[in-house]
């Protein structure tokens, strides 16, 4: 389950990429609506240059499915190539866990973070939500040259849309790179990484979805 964090490499300067168009702190700008029906929004975070991005859409595969393919390590194999360290910490609770990584991504300085996770599943509603946030907890002491996240939020909501058949999710992260990111290298990762990102789960609920038709592991 630790995979799931993966999601923050794939994003992982997404929010300083937004796109250069009219943000407030109140509400949700939509930045992007893709072919496929992947709606992005952006708002600023106050006191910080940061931005927080949002994405909705439907997805063709039961509220469960996502949650499998959410959950799944091979969700985020493209992108744990650039994880060096992992390490899970459990807790009494089973649904609350502590992740701790580094990140040694191209281009960019060394990267590390821990993050505490909580689940939440009504299997009976369908419904289906993921909560991330930073954690001091279990980090071990800052190496040199190796930036450390302050800033790595988000969620991964998933609920019942047409009697169940297929599912509504909303994703949002809220993730400040720290060190010295300059626009250029910032802009490497543009509005298209969240949308990416949601594809990639997407696919893999499908995957769990006909598997299951197909008489396969739930």
């Amino acid at each position: 389950m630790n995979c799931i964090m993966r999601m923050c490499v794939v994003i992982f300067f997404g929010t300083a990429a937004a796109a250069a168009q009219e943000l407030n702190y109140d509400t949700w700008t939509k930045t992007n609506e893709t072919k496929d029906g992947i709606v992005v929004y952006a708002r600023l975070v106050r006191n910080s240059e940061i931005k927080e991005l949002k994405a909705n859409c439907v997805m063709d595969a039961p509220p469960m499915n996502v949650w499998q393919a959410v959950m799944d390590k091979d969700t985020y194999k493209d992108s744990s190539k650039y994880v060096v360290i992992d390490k899970v910490f459990r807790t009494a609770n089973e649904n609350i866990w502590y992740n701790y990584q580094l990140v040694a991504a191209p281009m960019f300085a060394k990267r590390d973070y821990t993050l505490r996770y909580e689940s939440h599943k009504d299997q009976a509603r369908m419904y289906y939500r993921l909560v991330w946030r930073t954690a001091k907890e279990y980090a071990p002491p800052q190496e040199k040259g190796v930036v450390r996240l302050s800033v790595c939020d988000g969620s991964f909501v998933i609920e019942p849309y047409d009697g169940g058949k297929k599912s509504y999710i909303t994703y949002w992260v809220c993730t400040d790179p720290g060190g010295r990111v300059p626009a250029w290298a910032a802009n490497l990762v543009n509005r298209s990484s969240l949308p990416d990102f949601i594809r990639t789960v997407h696919r893999q609920s499908i995957l769990f979805r006909d598997k299951q038709k197909n008489g396969g592991a739930e």
